[in-house]
């Protein structure tokens, strides 16, 4: 066979493969659900657009013959439209990729997204341009955006903060009950770390604590108190933070759910100051009863005694009743004025190593005929190798004398009297406590016990100023008084001693007060 025939045949098949992948490129342009469009780089006038193209226009090819690219995007002007080829022209950039929108033949619009393409090496030059029909995609970004504008309104209403944190820590969200309770706009602390804005958190380590949350942990932040840097405003809150987790159950952030608790200290303390002031008005009112009887008899007994020695009538035995009743009634006023002085400032307490169980034992050896003379069956509990306690002695003896006192008080007919001690390894506090079988303390009184002259005795059976003296010495010591009771079941007092309690200076009222009761 003739070689050139061999030759023409190959090229003849060849050719036949470009005209059929040619064909096959055209079928895909004209059959992509995608608009494609070919316009001359000159007149920018159309050459070609595919079936998606005219379909979605409106328009047939021989109208597109006519129109540019101009006559489809309103958004554009010549100026601006050749800003946009000029870089194509040129072989800076090999691609445009835009998003506007197209107009069709009924005046109706819808978004597009462009790819813009420039073929210099074709005669004449042209541009390719690929067009993405976005109209689902913008639907569903729209739809999307309406969804986090409902999310951002609802966090926005909710009754306490809530703050996104990305996996970096720095801040993603930060709702409007952040805004109002900081001061501070979500603009100035959306993409920084929370330290870098508030640097206290540093010092309560919410570094830490957010990143437990970012290892899976749901973690809880005790109550810090606050101070926002410039404005000054400070007060307290409580967080809680959860991990932020994607659809596939990835870690990818951190939710704090934050609630300010400045109303509630606030509140706290109105209600404490409230309590002290209905205290200091007991007390005052208390005051003035319990010494104004004895200085009514002192004063009586004094005229009295002043008339007769004037009229030379006093024999010996009503002056001795005369000197005797002042007497009695001073010594009153001064029990009175002491006890006042150790609830309201008791003395700093005269500091030595003692051992508790050997003041319990001194003290019950105190009321052992009291106990004796009463069906009364004593426990004692004492926990072994306790700790000293720097304590003033003959305080603590006199604090457990008043217990004691009142615990067989409380069981006229008989009961069982408890006295433990032990030691609190976790506050380092030794405990006493002094439990009775009688007939326990109705719970609306139990806030009211320890206060000055509150007694649920009899008349003429007490004047209330033990527990209130029992509370004076505790807190002289650093410690507490605790009363647990329910009716019918008997009460239990706990007294809390450290074993190093804090000093305190005397003040001249304390000062003055104790002297005169120990004059007197």
């Amino acid at each position: 066979m003739d070689p050139g025939w061999q030759t023409n045949i190959e090229q003849e098949q060849a050719k036949g493969c470009r005209r059929a992948r040619q064909r096959l490129l055209t079928r895909i342009v004209a059959e992509s659900l995608n608009e494609v469009y070919v316009f001359d780089a000159a007149s920018l006038r159309f050459c070609y657009a595919n079936r998606a193209a005219l379909h979605n226009l409106g328009y047939t090819m021989r109208q597109m013959r006519t129109l540019t690219p101009l006559d489809l995007k309103p958004e554009f002007d010549p100026p601006r439209f050749e800003t946009l080829l000029t870089p194509l022209r040129d072989g800076s950039q090999p691609v445009q990729v835009f998003e506007t929108i197209h107009r069709r033949k009924d005046g109706s619009t819808y978004p597009v997204e462009v790819h813009l393409q420039y073929l210099g090496d074709e005669t004449p030059p042209l541009f390719v341009a690929i067009i993405l029909d976005i109209s689902v995609r913008r639907a569903a970004e729209e739809a999307l955006r309406q969804s986090w504008q409902f999310v951002d309104t609802l966090l926005d209403c909710l009754g306490e903060g809530v703050i996104v944190y990305d996996r970096h820590l720095r801040y993603k969200m930060w709702n409007r009950y952040m805004e109002e309770m900081t001061g501070v706009p979500a603009s100035q602390v959306v993409g920084k770390c929370p330290w870098e804005t508030f640097p206290f958190l540093k010092d309560y380590g919410a570094e830490g604590l957010l990143r437990r949350a970012l290892a899976g942990e749901v973690v809880q932040t005790p109550e810090m108190r606050y101070v926002i840097p410039h404005s000054g405003k400070s007060g307290w809150n409580v967080s809680i933070y959860t991990p932020l987790r994607t659809a596939q159950g990835e870690i990818d952030g951190v939710v704090a759910a934050v609630r300010d608790t400045t109303a509630y200290h606030q509140m706290q303390a109105q209600l404490q100051e409230n309590e002290k002031m209905a205290s200091l008005g007991t007390l005052a009112a208390g005051i003035a009863h319990e010494i104004n009887t004895p200085l009514q008899i002192i004063t009586t007994a004094s005229e009295r005694l002043l008339s007769e020695l004037a009229k030379g009538t006093l024999d010996l035995v009503r002056q001795q009743r005369y000197l005797q009743s002042i007497s009695e009634n001073a010594w009153r006023v001064a029990r009175i004025v002491s006890a006042v002085r150790s609830y309201v400032a008791p003395g700093l307490p005269s500091l030595t190593p003692c051992d508790l169980n050997q003041a319990v034992h001194e003290a019950l050896l105190m009321v052992e005929n009291r106990i004796k003379a009463l069906p009364v069956q004593l426990e004692v509990h004492l926990a072994q190798e306790l700790p000293p306690v720097e304590c003033d002695r003959a305080q603590v003896i006199r604090a457990l004398l008043h217990l004691l006192t009142n615990a067989v008080d409380a069981m006229p007919r008989g009961g069982q009297l408890t006295v433990r001690s032990s030691f609190d390894t976790q506050s380092q506090q030794v405990l006493l406590s002094i439990e009775d079988s009688g007939e326990g303390i109705p719970p609306h009184l139990l806030g009211r016990i320890f206060d000055p002259f509150f007694t649920t005795k009899p008349l003429g059976k007490g004047d209330g100023l033990e527990l209130s003296v029992v509370r004076g010495i505790l807190k002289a010591h650093g410690g507490s008084a605790e009363v647990y009771s329910e009716p019918g079941k008997g009460a239990r007092f706990t007294l809390r001693f450290p074993l190093h309690p804090p000093q305190t200076p005397h003040t001249d009222a304390a000062t003055t007060a104790g002297r005169f009761g120990e004059e007197m």
